[in-house]
């Protein structure tokens, strides 16, 4: 603690064969398939996960095979980006600044509620010399209220642009509720919905790097900030505790800053609580996204005064963004939520309670990956509890490489021009 796919090789060339194998079979490879997937049987039906394929519908292996998580469905070059131009939208990061930026989206194949959906992300590749290889690193966005606040997979997120510039691979998913899969509300602060999503996309940018004929250094490394630093500690517990991917993807470092991690104790229940908050749109997100994702059946009404919860959609439907979203909404929960509900889930009485509490992502595991959390004492968003208690919380559960950074007294807004001054050169360091 401190301060601061085998039927299809014989069309490919040799030297292309021999890139696959050593990218899926060397010891750094995230994806291996297992005896049961090398099997092809197209007389009988093929149970997968999500269900039975009848058996009129399977036609070979490879049919079977594009029903598969983490398949990379289709991609797409969208731009390279100038040393000038990050130049001139990194005001803060100069010294991670080192080259210029090719950008792609990707869709790939993930699983939502049991069954398999397309999902997107963006994969940015540093243009290194010749010769040179690059670690990869997954970075998990933060909230995003809208397309409006700029995607991955719209090739200029600038935690996409800025991992990539300083001479990593970044892979970078959009989550579900977004980009190709913008039809499904985003669940939010979810960690069943977003482990699926991060660790598909991982191993469809490893698809997306055989295809494109990259080999990449043998180091994993990720990362993310307030809503993706939750994504990111929830996907290093999913891996490394999930017999189909931990397995699959090898994880070097993770680096996690600003998180809500204790979801329930020490962060929505504090702000209902609290006589003031000042970005009222996260509790709107929460309540909308939960009560849809597990079905409650509750009114926005019920939830909400003065009809906030409508309004909040119709903003959200015209592509409005975190800073535009402030006006429209009251500081106090008390009053942007109705009364009986609001007393209801301080009194732990409602349904909400318990199933925000089950994402919470510090208890029940001792990661095993170097694990490196920031925080401020200053954050006015997400309070700095969360990364002392799951400090607190993995140290006394045996844990031996986790490190508690606490940055400057800042805002939740600037921590991460902070963190990612130790958080890169760490990467580096492996």
């Amino acid at each position: 603690m401190y301060s601061i796919k085998r039927d299809q090789l014989k069309y490919l060339s040799f030297s292309s064969i021999c890139l696959i194998l050593l990218l899926l079979f060397s010891t750094c490879s995230v994806y291996s398939p297992t005896a049961n997937e090398s099997k092809s049987d197209s007389s009988e039906p093929v149970s997968i996960e999500d269900g039975t394929i009848l058996k009129d519908d399977v036609v070979d292996l490879n049919y079977f095979r594009s029903f598969r998580q983490g398949r990379l469905v289709d991609s797409q070059f969208l731009f390279e980006v100038p040393l000038e131009q990050i130049q001139a939208i990194g005001a803060g990061f100069e010294p991670f600044i080192k080259y210029n930026v090719k950008v792609y989206k990707i869709s790939y194949l993930t699983k939502y509620k049991g069954k398999i959906i397309r999902a997107s992300g963006a994969v940015s590749i540093p243009v290194l010399p010749q010769g040179e290889k690059a670690s990869i690193v997954v970075y998990n966005h933060g909230t995003k209220f809208s397309e409006g606040d700029i995607l991955p997979s719209s090739g200029m997120e600038i935690g996409l642009i800025m991992t990539a510039t300083d001479g990593f691979i970044c892979f970078a998913p959009d989550y579900i509720g977004y980009g190709d899969s913008e039809n499904i509300f985003h669940p939010y602060l979810i960690n069943e919905a977003s482990n699926s999503t991060v660790c598909d996309m991982i191993i469809a940018g490893r698809w997306f790097l055989i295809q494109e004929k990259i080999i990449p250094r043998c180091k994993l490394f990720m990362y993310g900030f307030s809503q993706g630093g939750l994504v990111t500690m929830a996907a290093q517990r999913f891996i490394e505790n999930n017999p189909f991917y931990k397995h699959r993807i090898k994880l070097t470092a993770v680096a996690t800053g600003m998180g809500p991690y204790d979801l329930y104790d020490l962060s929505v229940y504090p702000v209902i609580a609290s006589e003031t908050y000042p970005v009222p749109a996260y509790l709107l997100f929460l309540f909308i996204a939960y009560n849809d994702y597990y079905g409650f059946g509750r009114s926005l009404d019920d939830m909400f005064k003065n009809s906030y919860g409508q309004l909040y959609l119709e903003l959200v439907g015209q592509n409005l963004g975190y800073y535009d979203l402030l006006q429209y909404f009251p500081t106090s929960p008390a009053e942007l939520l109705q009364d009986d509900f609001r007393a209801d889930f301080l009194a732990g009485s409602t349904e909400f309670n318990s199933v925000i509490d089950s994402n919470n992502s510090i208890d029940g595991w001792v990661p095993q990956t170097p694990l490196k959390i920031y925080h401020s004492p200053a954050d006015e968003q997400v309070p700095y509890a969360n990364a002392q208690a799951a400090y607190d919380s993995f140290i006394a559960a045996g844990a031996s490489s986790v490190d508690l950074i606490t940055l400057p007294p800042v805002d939740h807004m600037t921590s991460p021009l902070y963190a990612i001054y130790d958080i890169m050169p760490w990467f580096e360091s492996f």
